[in-house]
């Protein structure tokens, strides 16, 4: 253990100079910065409201609420909720978040690295490199994706466990069980990563079970590990792929990919901005790979060309082949050449930036460069230059990407104020949503028939409470926002007479079930039913997600006898 101790502390001396910037008072400009601060903010209301697990953002989208986890990652949210628990700071929490996945996403390579050359020389280098990448910094300054940025964390583990599960028999079922918990973080972090790392990993996989020595308990703790990650993820994946055919997300990004390409030269060289991916517009954002990723990856194929013209035996030598061939994939995944693969996978899943693969690209270039440093013999000193050399250009490539544009002091107050729905294009809304018939002025509480006056006791992001004042038989008050585009049905029980009851009862309506209410009587001798209408009572038109159908709901009343002028209930609604 000691042996690791100066590598690793390098390392992190590397990892918190990349993220430097982070510890100035204040939240950088980003891209996507405003929005994680939103989502953190929708993921701690639904917590305290108690939403287990956190699915809908209920002041989202002008109030009528939005099914903003439902589709949406989590897990980096969940990191984000200790990092605030801790500080108070809706902000710091974030930039502790990117602090945090950064630098453990060089520890997960450094381990990789080490599992694969035993090496520690080599594991130092591959995971410096990995931290040290243009698209590392893209994805922190520049466009803010806390969802990526957790995901490094979990690839390298992904690879590493396969490889052990494959070659450590003795530990075949621990390290199964590792696999599982890796993919599931990698599954819960980012779901577009996960569906560009699907053809590498297979690859790997494969790899792994063509070296294995015991092809059949390997083949069986795979499938012991997948199925716990579909097992663990289920209450994210499974609701997510059923429901998203309700939404305008296929409509407003199914093939937004083919605006997203880039050339070849900007994979070598490029201006580094802060500016949007705009199609039709000369791109100033930054999309190279990296001096030395580039300078890593061409020493990588003259040594695998030459140690497999000299038919070396070595097993590293395969897996620099997998390695070096899933960077060419990936770097052809971004360039418009590779349209025909995204037509294909649209039908999955829906990938917006091809050159998203180059995270890709930047995890092989750094695997690939343990593997090579480790052929190159025993001599010390020529791997230490190797090591120094491509450090170097690693350090003066990124020279003026660890920078920020701009600090904002924004006061949290006004996050807790927003209404915004986190995302550019409100694709989550469903598919029947009116953009125009949406007010943030739209009252909360609405009598659709009959004589009744309603005032609004509390409010949360999964639940309301009224008070309703009622004159008039078959008064119909609409309590929450109804989604414009969906209709509310009304459905009423029979009335039977009872014993004098107890003055003001509340009475709730479950989330899931349409449950009947009682309502009590002041100073009568009749009790009569409510009927909340919860999911069942909205009628979809053209699909429409079910978390929409929380945003509006309807109480059927019946006014008292003509012995009383009127009567008040109280009714709690849970959505």
């Amino acid at each position: 253990m000691r042996r690791h101790g100066p590598p690793l502390a390098a390392l992190l001396t590397l990892g918190l100079l990349g993220v430097a910037p982070l510890f100035h008072p204040g939240f950088p400009a980003s891209h996507d910065g405003h929005h994680q601060i939103v989502r953190l903010m929708h993921f701690h209301r639904g917590l305290v409201d108690g939403q287990l697990p956190v699915r809908w953002a209920g002041t989202a989208l002008c109030g009528y609420g939005y099914p903003l986890f439902v589709f949406t990652y989590r897990l980096p949210f969940w990191l984000a909720e200790l990092w605030y628990l801790a500080s108070g700071s809706l902000g710091d929490a974030i930039k502790a978040t990117f602090v945090g996945t950064f630098l453990a996403s060089g520890v997960a390579m450094y381990w990789l690295a080490h599992v694969l050359t035993a090496s520690p020389l080599a594991a130092f280098g591959a995971a410096a490199l990995y931290l040290w990448a243009p698209y590392r910094f893209l994805d922190v300054y520049v466009r803010g994706a806390l969802g990526e940025a957790t995901a490094f964390v979990f690839v390298p583990l992904v690879y590493g466990s396969i490889h052990q599960m494959a070659h450590d028999g003795e530990r075949r079922a621990l390290w199964s069980f590792v696999l599982a918990g890796s993919a599931a973080g990698l599954v819960l972090s980012h779901m577009m990563i996960v569906a560009l790392f699907g053809v590498p990993v297979a690859a790997w996989w494969a790899l792994a079970l063509w070296t294995a020595a015991d092809r059949r308990p390997f083949v069986l703790a795979s499938i012991r590990a997948g199925v716990v990650t579909l097992l663990l993820t289920a209450y994210y994946w499974l609701p997510a792929s059923l429901e998203k055919r309700y939404t305008l997300l296929a409509a407003r990004l199914g093939d937004s990919w083919a605006d997203h390409f880039v050339a070849p030269m900007q994979l070598v060289r490029a201006t580094w901005g802060f500016s949007f991916d705009v199609p039709g517009l000369p791109n100033r954002m930054s999309f190279q790979l990296g001096l030395a990723q580039w300078v890593v990856l061409a020493g990588g194929l003259a040594l695998a060309g030459m140690l497999l013209g000299r038919r070396e035996r070595s097993g590293r030598v395969p897996v620099l082949v997998v390695l070096l061939g899933t960077a060419a994939a990936s770097l052809y995944g971004t360039l418009p050449a590779s349209a025909w693969f995204y037509r294909l996978l649209q039908h999955a899943v829906v990938i917006d930036l091809p050159w998203k693969c180059l995270a890709v690209a930047v995890f092989c270039a750094a695997a690939s460069f343990a593997v090579g440093l480790a052929h190159l013999g025993p001599q010390g000193a020529v791997r230490y230059g190797v090591v120094a050399v491509v450090l170097g250009l690693a350090l003066w490539g990124n020279r003026e990407h660890v920078a920020v544009p701009a600090w904002e002091d924004i006061p949290d107050a006004h996050w807790w104020r927003s209404a915004a729905t986190s995302n550019d294009y409100d694709e989550y809304t469903p598919a029947t949503f009116e953009p125009s018939a949406c007010s943030p002025e739209d009252p909360e509480l609405v009598t659709l028939a009959g004589d009744a006056e309603s005032r609004m006791l509390a409010r949360r992001s999964n639940a309301l409470s009224f008070a309703s004042t009622v004159r008039s038989d078959g008064a119909l008050v609409q309590a929450g926002r109804l989604v414009p585009g969906l209709a509310a049905l009304r459905r009423r029980s029979a009335v039977r007479a009872r014993a004098p009851a107890r003055p003001r009862r509340r009475v709730g309506a479950t989330r899931r079930a349409r449950r009947i209410a009682r309502v009590a009587r002041d100073r009568v001798a009749a009790r009569r039913r409510l009927r909340v209408a919860d999911r069942a009572p909205l009628r979809r038109r053209d699909g429409a997600p079910r978390g929409a159908a929380t945003a509006g709901m309807t109480a059927a009343l019946d006014a008292p006898p003509p012995a009383t002028s009127s009567r008040t209930s109280d009714a709690a609604l849970r959505g």
